[in-house]
Formats: C-alpha cells, structure tokens, sequence
C-alpha cells in the first residue's frame, strides 16, 4: 500500500514539474520575443538619423516576399520560409480575412505590421499580398497637426514625438446603424500598446492611451475627436475597419500641455 502510494506521488510531482516547466518555458519565450521585437525597433532608432547607407544595417530583419492566394493549411511564417519583423503591406485583388485585423484592404495599405514566426498564413484565392521592409517614414504634418493616412504600427519619436495630441479626423466615415440588416460602420481606433501588440495593462479611456471614432445616427451621435497620450518606448496601433473612402485620415494636433514641455 505504501509503495502504490509512493508512485502515486512520484508521478503527481512529476505532473507538476513538467507543468512548471512549460508555464516557465513560455514565458521565457513570451519575454525574448518581446526583447527581440524592440532590438527591431532599437536597430533602426539608433541609424534614423544617419545615411541611407547605414540605414540599410536596421536590425529589423525583414526581408520581401509576396503570397498569392489560396493558401491553406495554416503553415507559419518560418515554416514557409519567410523572415519575421516589420512590413509594409499591400494588397491587390479582392480583400482578405488574412491580416485584415486592423483594416488592410485594397483601399488602404497597412505600415508597419509586425509578423512574427508563428504567426500562421493563410489567404483567399484571387488575392495577393506583398511584403516590404518597413520603412517607418516621418508622418506628414499639417500646420502643427500629425497625418495618419493608413492603418498599422507607428513609433514614437522616430514618427512623431511622444506627448498628448487632440485625435480628429477628416473624410467620409460609414455612418453606424442600428439595424438588422444594415452593414457594419467605419471605426477609427488608435491604441498605444506594446512590442508585444497588447494594450498598456490598466489602460483605459480616461488614460488617453484609446481612442475610438465613428460616425452614427439617432441617439447615439458618435465620437468625432478624442486624446491620445502617445509614450517612449510602445507603439501607436492605428486601426481603420470598413473605410471606403480613400481620402479618410486621422489628425494629431498637440495639446498646450505638449507644446509647452
């Protein structure tokens, strides 16, 4: 009896030290990950603002390709034999629920999207899509305002400086109907998040790390502006979901309290 007992236990301890082990295992590579993303971001900081020669050495180490639909079967990034890191995408053809998390269609190309090598591809057949090395290009400025014309990742002080910006937007939006058979409005959203793409923990809207626009009818009037508190060291997560008009863009005018530090 004491010897069943015995095993019994052995085998309970070592249930629980092979459960430890994957719980640390995965946060080990959760956290390398992690390093590895901002040592992309750190690379091409550290050569920004040298020649382009030496701008070519980024640490990003993405590299061209492009995928033709169909793909199927889920195959990840490093299984089909493609670098991780930053992109800019582009796509022709008919749209895609392939990287369409943040509004990558036909209309608007998305900048800036990390890939990593798990991350799985797969996409429709009639589409195509290309990947270029980000280049992270300073945003055009409108008087005193910032321009986002496109959805993706965007860096503090490499794109626009860290601070506190009033968020407007210009454009036709698809209005948000409250209908059973009506289509899906347009939704603006801008995040700061981290390298590991999630939301500052704790953020919240009074945090000004989130901002939503839209445009709806009735009693719900929408939201047409709002404050981003854009920080060091994350990256400003742009989203634009079922925009038709390609002329729509995201305005980041700083506030006094910006200006004046």
């Amino acid at each position: 009896m004491r010897s069943s007992n015995k095993s019994t236990t052995c085998i309970f301890a070592i249930i629980l030290i092979l459960l430890f082990g994957t719980i640390l295992a995965n946060y080990v590579y959760g956290k390398k990950n992690k390093n590895i993303t901002r040592k992309y971001v750190q690379g091409y900081q550290s050569k920004h603002n040298k020649s382009k020669s030496q701008r070519k050495n980024s640490k990003n180490p993405a590299r061209p390709f492009t995928l033709t639909g169909p793909i199927t079967g889920g195959k990840s990034l490093k299984e089909l034999g493609y670098m991780p890191g930053f992109y800019d995408v582009h796509l022709t053809g008919k749209n895609t629920e392939f990287l369409s998390s943040n509004g990558l269609s036909d209309q608007k190309d998305e900048y800036g999207r990390l890939l990593n090598n798990t991350d799985p591809m797969t996409l429709e057949k009639g589409t195509k899509v290309e990947f270029t090395p980000a280049k992270f290009a300073k945003l055009k400025k409108q008087g005193q305002s910032y321009i986002i014309t496109n959805p993706g990742n965007y860096l503090p002080d490499i794109q626009i400086p860290a601070g506190e910006y009033q968020v407007t937007y210009q454009g036709d939006l698809i209005s948000q109907e409250i209908s059973s058979t009506a289509k899906a409005g347009s939704v603006l959203s801008l995040s700061v998040t981290t390298y590991e793409g999630t939301v500052i923990p704790k953020s919240t809207q009074e945090d000004n790390f989130n901002v939503t626009l839209y445009e709806a009818q009735g009693r719900d009037s929408g939201n047409n502006k709002g404050l981003l508190s854009v920080q060091k060291n994350r990256l400003v997560t742009v989203s634009m979901m079922n925009v038709a008009d390609k002329n729509v863009a995201i305005f980041l005018t700083p506030t006094t309290k910006s200006i004046t530090n």
